[in-house]
């Protein structure tokens, strides 16, 4: 219904508010501008934002690894270990997995007058490259839940105590607060930093990240039957850290 209710508003509010995309005057003006843009070369100062944006692009991919277990090795984890009863309720994993987007539109408004009021005091803004290094740290912050939880719980069904819902929640938690400090930074700086005439280009080698990121996450599990599942849970964080750390230490020279 939502689906069928959003194309109905795009439909109708289309001739509003691109009402001058009707004109051929319009579009012929518009074809003339692409042209005479892609004529124009590169400045060296947009080869040298173009090279951030490959480069952000790549640390994009080690986020997304990681981030991408919440909907694999987690979720197989909870199924087995996790405690989702309360009293003689059981909680729908639906609600579970409906948590972080609904944490996500909760955060976004907070993490914009967050960002808004930083950049009014006297040190400014915290930059891309520090604000997707943030998304590193709290999402690192959400896998020491897991150590904690497995560490309770053992890797073995039925061996141990299930552990409380409460650590799933907490790790979606900061994993949605390392997604509002990494993903829309991301997607804007690309709409900031490209090149007129590669804009579209550049935000789809940002989205190929991502690609290239699902289609790795999946070898994560495999990693887990072999090294054990406590091992990967520290060894992910650990990763995580290192490389927000190296974002960092590049931050001067991006």
């Amino acid at each position: 219904i939502v689906i069928w209710a959003g194309a109905l508003f795009f439909a109708i509010g289309q001739k509003f508010v691109l009402k001058d995309l009707h004109h051929a005057d319009s579009a012929k003006k518009s074809l003339e501008e692409k042209k005479e843009l892609a004529s124009i070369p590169l400045t060296q100062p947009e080869k040298r934002r173009m090279c951030v944006i490959l480069i952000l692009a790549f640390f994009t991919i080690f986020f997304w690894i990681a981030y991408n277990q919440a909907s694999m090795s987690i979720a197989l984890y909870m199924q087995e270990f996790i405690n989702l009863k309360i009293g003689n309720f059981q909680i729908p994993t639906a609600w579970i997995d409906s948590y972080n987007g609904l944490l996500c539109v909760i955060l976004g408004p907070i993490m914009a007058a967050i960002w808004m009021k930083k950049s009014k005091s006297k040190k400014g803004d915290f930059n891309i490259s520090q604000k997707m290094s943030l998304g590193f740290l709290f999402l690192a912050i959400a896998f020491a839940f897991m150590i904690v939880a497995v560490m309770k719980t053992g890797t073995v069904p039925g061996e141990g105590p299930k552990a409380s819902v409460l650590f799933i929640l907490a790790f979606i938690t900061f994993q949605s607060i390392g997604e509002m400090c990494f993903a829309p930074v991301g997607y804007g700086m690309v709409n900031k930093l490209a090149p007129a005439k590669y804009a579209s280009l550049l935000m789809g080698v940002w989205f190929a990240s991502m690609f290239v990121a699902n289609k790795l996450s999946g070898y994560v599990e495999l990693v887990i039957s072999k090294l054990g599942m406590l091992q990967v849970f520290i060894v992910i964080p650990v990763c995580l850290l290192i490389i927000g750390f190296l974002l960092l230490a590049l931050n001067k020279k991006l």
